[in-house]
């Protein structure tokens, strides 16, 4: 959510990328019922070990077309520039521009092909993971965590709604995809309505710091990752 003095905005006001086109649309959320979970969906789950994304670091800008992205935010202050997009297939991108650099975090899967050129560091999401990193941009220092978990079906389905009714409570940018493709509404995983994956993105810039929460489901498997990230603007 912006803070104040914060402005959403398509576009890159900073003018360092190429013309993206015609943004892309924020997920529709759909009705759901006003419980807000206790406790961050997940955390009563098994401990199994997953791997199937990784998180990438770059000081460098990356297109977000060659990944391809189904959904797109930003949010623009008098300190730095931010975008995220949900990437199809399940994870994100956020890419944080500022006076004097940029910062890029990439969830992604672990065995994709990912750009190479002004990658700092690549953390393989397997169980619980934790990253940091005094940047070689000026004035920015990057903490991140990472739990990677399995489920069983029970409570990958409770995690999945609970997902979904964080992400209205808090106007995440939301989106899933089933086989025919990215779903404009994001129903439960019901036999009638059956998603390959669901992401949730939350980027904020509260004073001096910008917070990133992702939150990537994967049916396949009943995978659960949940990301959270603190840059702080030294």
């Amino acid at each position: 959510m912006p803070g104040a003095g914060d402005v959403e905005r398509a576009g890159d006001p900073f003018g360092q990328f190429p013309d993206l086109g015609p943004p892309l649309p924020d997920a529709v959320v759909p009705p759901l019922s006003p419980h807000h979970p206790h406790h961050p969906p997940g955390h009563a789950s098994s401990s199994a070990r997953a791997c199937a994304f990784s998180l990438v670091l770059y000081d460098q800008p990356l297109h977000p077309a060659h990944l391809p992205p189904v959904a797109r935010r930003a949010l623009c202050s008098s300190a730095c520039s931010l975008e995220g997009w949900i990437l199809a297939g399940g994870g994100h991108m956020v890419r944080v521009q500022t006076l004097t650099g940029c910062v890029v975090e990439l969830i992604c899967p672990a065995h994709g092909n990912r750009p190479t050129r002004g990658r700092l560091a690549t953390l393989p999401c397997q169980g619980e993971q934790t990253l940091r990193r005094t940047l070689p941009v000026p004035g920015v220092r990057y903490v991140a965590s990472a739990v990677a978990e399995t489920q069983p079906e029970h409570i990958f389905a409770r995690t999945w709604t609970d997902t979904l009714t964080l992400a209205h409570d808090t106007r995440a940018l939301l989106a899933g995809s089933g086989p025919q493709g990215r779903s404009a509404t994001v129903p439960p995983p019901t036999p009638a309505h059956p998603l390959a994956w669901l992401s949730a993105l939350q980027v904020s810039h509260p004073s001096g710091q910008v917070h990133i929460e992702g939150t990537h489901l994967l049916r396949a498997g009943l995978l659960v990752l949940q990301t959270t990230t603190i840059l702080h603007l030294l």
